[in-house]
């Protein structure tokens, strides 16, 4: 009852009350204004960034890491500059990290990339069903090679002057012509040269062959 008496007896002096109060809400409308400015500012470099990062692209392709927004950017933010990207194994690299894949591998997206919109590199990997027959090609390039090799070992191989030949070698060329021979029925020669191309790299990895290059 006092507290209403006097509200009644001094209603200017409540009436200052209550804007002070209004008074002290305002600076929470004042951040959620500056909250919603630095987040406009951020999204803002986002977006640049992410056009200088598929500006600079993949390294010794796209232009230099050195600018952000068009302006260059300070040695105390350089952590700000977009780096290039190495080209993935198995990819043709272009610019603006436009990527495409070797003969019998598919291109996987990075999967922070959110369908593009990261600007990450894919990768490019091996086509499980091309992979399988390409491995199936390269079992057989090996087994033409051990059986040379026997051959050698047991003096059934002759050189080109009818003596025992001492080294057992074939070239590549000559490798592919003897596999493409005996290659499935079916298989066209196009798809046995995509097959051998693959391949080719499986059999001079392998431990039991050595290769080399004749001058």
């Amino acid at each position: 009852m006092e507290l209403v008496t006097e509200r009644l007896a001094n209603p200017a002096r409540w009436a200052a009350r209550g804007d002070r109060k209004r008074k002290m809400k305002s600076p929470g409308s004042v951040s959620v204004a500056v909250v919603a400015v630095l987040v406009a500012v951020m999204a803002g470099l986002t977006v640049l960034w992410r056009q200088d990062k598929l500006a600079v692209g993949y390294c010794g392709i796209g232009r230099p890491g050195t600018m952000l927004a068009g302006g260059d950017i300070p040695e105390w933010a350089s952590f700000l500059r977009p780096q290039c990207e190495p080209c993935p194994p198995h990819a043709y690299c272009y610019t603006n990290l436009q990527t495409s894949c070797e003969p019998g591998f598919v291109l996987q997206p990075h999967p922070l990339g959110l369908g593009g919109l990261v600007p990450v590199p894919p990768t490019c990997e091996p086509d499980s069903v091309k992979a399988r027959r390409a491995k199936a090609v390269a079992d057989r390039a090996i087994e033409e090679l051990r059986d040379l090799n026997a051959k050698s070992e047991c003096g059934e191989l002759k050189s080109a002057t009818g003596k025992q030949a001492m080294e057992v070698e074939m070239d590549d060329q000559d490798l592919r012509k003897v596999i493409g021979q005996r290659r499935r029925k079916g298989m066209s020669q196009q798809e046995f040269e995509d097959l051998w191309s693959i391949a080719l790299g499986d059999v001079t990895t392998r431990d039991e062959v050595v290769t080399g290059i004749h001058e």
